[in-house]
Protein backbone atom coordinates (compact mmCIF):
# COMPACT_ATOMS: atom_id res chain seq x y z
CA UNK A 1 0.00 0.00 0.00
CA UNK A 2 3.18 2.68 0.53
CA UNK A 3 4.42 1.93 -3.04
CA UNK A 4 1.15 1.17 -5.22
CA UNK A 5 -1.53 3.28 -6.43
CA UNK A 6 -4.76 3.64 -4.12
CA UNK A 7 -7.53 1.14 -5.24
CA UNK A 8 -10.04 2.56 -7.01
CA UNK A 9 -13.82 2.45 -5.67
CA UNK A 10 -16.03 -0.03 -7.34
CA UNK A 11 -18.03 0.47 -10.46
CA UNK A 12 -22.06 -0.89 -10.72
CA UNK A 13 -20.95 -3.39 -13.56
CA UNK A 14 -18.10 -4.42 -10.60
CA UNK A 15 -20.59 -4.76 -7.58
CA UNK A 16 -23.13 -6.65 -9.90
CA UNK A 17 -20.71 -8.86 -11.17
CA UNK A 18 -19.61 -9.69 -7.61
CA UNK A 19 -23.06 -9.99 -6.57
CA UNK A 20 -23.66 -12.46 -9.35
CA UNK A 21 -20.33 -14.48 -8.25
CA UNK A 22 -21.72 -14.80 -5.17
CA UNK A 23 -25.17 -15.00 -5.34
CA UNK A 24 -25.02 -17.35 -8.58
CA UNK A 25 -21.51 -18.32 -8.95
CA UNK A 26 -21.57 -19.72 -5.00
CA UNK A 27 -24.89 -19.70 -3.53
CA UNK A 28 -26.83 -21.69 -6.19
CA UNK A 29 -23.84 -24.30 -7.13
CA UNK A 30 -23.64 -24.75 -3.10
CA UNK A 31 -27.62 -25.34 -2.98
CA UNK A 32 -27.39 -27.66 -6.14
CA UNK A 33 -24.60 -29.59 -4.87
CA UNK A 34 -26.15 -30.31 -0.95
CA UNK A 35 -29.22 -30.74 -2.77
CA UNK A 36 -27.63 -33.24 -4.86
CA UNK A 37 -25.21 -35.17 -2.09
CA UNK A 38 -28.73 -35.61 -0.09
CA UNK A 39 -30.37 -37.94 -2.79
CA UNK A 40 -27.07 -40.07 -3.71
CA UNK A 41 -25.49 -42.03 -1.96
CA UNK A 42 -21.93 -42.05 -0.58
CA UNK A 43 -20.02 -43.98 -2.63
CA UNK A 44 -21.38 -41.75 -5.91
CA UNK A 45 -20.96 -38.85 -4.17
CA UNK A 46 -17.28 -39.65 -3.61
CA UNK A 47 -17.03 -40.52 -7.39
CA UNK A 48 -18.51 -37.17 -8.31
CA UNK A 49 -14.85 -35.02 -6.67
CA UNK A 50 -13.09 -36.59 -9.61
CA UNK A 51 -15.37 -34.68 -12.63
CA UNK A 52 -14.25 -31.36 -11.29
CA UNK A 53 -10.66 -31.46 -12.77
CA UNK A 54 -12.28 -32.81 -16.45
CA UNK A 55 -14.64 -30.52 -16.10
CA UNK A 56 -11.95 -27.55 -15.82
CA UNK A 57 -10.10 -28.94 -18.70
CA UNK A 58 -12.43 -29.44 -20.66
CA UNK A 59 -14.21 -25.83 -19.66
CA UNK A 60 -11.06 -23.98 -20.80
CA UNK A 61 -11.30 -26.13 -24.20
CA UNK A 62 -14.64 -25.18 -24.75
CA UNK A 63 -14.74 -21.35 -24.02
CA UNK A 64 -10.92 -20.18 -23.85
CA UNK A 65 -10.04 -21.92 -26.89
CA UNK A 66 -7.21 -23.94 -24.85
CA UNK A 67 -5.59 -27.02 -26.64
CA UNK A 68 -5.84 -30.12 -25.26
CA UNK A 69 -2.87 -33.10 -25.24
CA UNK A 70 -3.65 -36.66 -26.10
CA UNK A 71 -2.37 -37.41 -22.41
CA UNK A 72 -4.93 -34.57 -21.14
CA UNK A 73 -7.89 -36.45 -23.08
CA UNK A 74 -6.83 -39.92 -22.12
CA UNK A 75 -6.76 -38.81 -18.59
CA UNK A 76 -10.44 -37.10 -18.56
CA UNK A 77 -11.72 -40.81 -20.49
CA UNK A 78 -9.91 -42.26 -17.62
CA UNK A 79 -11.48 -40.82 -15.17
CA UNK A 80 -15.20 -40.70 -16.68
CA UNK A 81 -14.63 -44.47 -17.47
CA UNK A 82 -13.38 -44.85 -13.92
CA UNK A 83 -16.92 -43.28 -12.17
CA UNK A 84 -19.33 -45.22 -14.89
CA UNK A 85 -17.52 -48.34 -13.69
CA UNK A 86 -17.88 -47.18 -9.59
CA UNK A 87 -21.67 -46.71 -10.52
CA UNK A 88 -22.29 -49.73 -12.52
CA UNK A 89 -20.82 -51.85 -9.35
CA UNK A 90 -22.75 -49.88 -6.97
CA UNK A 91 -25.83 -50.77 -8.21
CA UNK A 92 -24.88 -54.54 -8.90
CA UNK A 93 -25.46 -55.74 -5.65
CA UNK A 94 -28.62 -54.13 -5.37
CA UNK A 95 -30.23 -55.57 -8.20
CA UNK A 96 -29.40 -58.75 -6.73
CA UNK A 97 -30.98 -57.73 -3.51
CA UNK A 98 -34.06 -56.82 -4.97
CA UNK A 99 -34.58 -60.06 -7.06
CA UNK A 100 -34.33 -62.17 -4.13
CA UNK A 101 -36.70 -60.39 -2.16
CA UNK A 102 -39.22 -60.37 -4.78
CA UNK A 103 -41.54 -63.72 -4.98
Amino acid sequence: LVFDPPIPMPTGTNVLGLAWLGLIGAGLTYFLWFRGISRLEPTVVSLLGFLSPGTAVLLGWLFLDQTLSALQIIGVLLVIGSIWLGQRSNRTPRARIACRKSP
